[in-house]
């Protein structure tokens, strides 16, 4: 795999915490109090992330992925970059309708899942001194959706 395509998944994934920051945000202005703060918080991590996928993207030159990766490997990573979850367009839309908190604990939680399944792929790729700050950022996502399903419980 060329850098060229090793920095285009990280781009993405820099986008994907960009675009996950501006929807918790979002989802912040439309409620109150606890659950907007709750919101806040998510935004605020999402920020943290792509921090990290920003310093990553630094460090490209001096690191090249294995060869070993086949084209539907790549192919896979590229459809989820294209599905409607990271749609910014359909992502506006959908927050539109978001009217209720199950609707937007449920639509957040899609994104999540989608998200942690583009890192565990992306994971596969990069330098092994960055892979127990992206196992973090996998665990901080899945522990997001612990917390997303855990407001609707209150």
């Amino acid at each position: 795999m060329s850098s060229y395509a090793a920095e285009e998944f990280i781009q993405f994934a820099i986008q994907i915490e960009d675009d996950g920051e501006q929807f918790y945000r979002a989802l912040a202005g439309k409620f109150k109090g606890k659950i907007a703060a709750f919101f806040e918080d998510l935004s605020r991590q999402e920020r943290e992330h792509g921090g990290f996928f920003g310093r990553m993207a630094k460090r490209l030159d001096r690191y090249q992925p294995a060869e070993f990766f086949n084209e539907s490997y790549f192919a896979h990573l590229r459809a989820l970059t294209q599905s409607n979850v990271f749609d910014r367009k359909a992502v506006l839309a959908d927050i539109a309708e978001i009217n209720t908190l199950k609707q937007a604990i449920d639509f957040a939680v899609l994104r999540e899942r989608a998200s942690i399944e583009y890192y565990e792929g992306l994971s596969r790729l990069i330098n092994t001194n960055d892979q127990h700050m992206m196992e973090a950022i996998i665990e901080e996502e899945q522990s997001h959706i612990k917390q997303l399903n855990a407001m609707l419980e209150t």
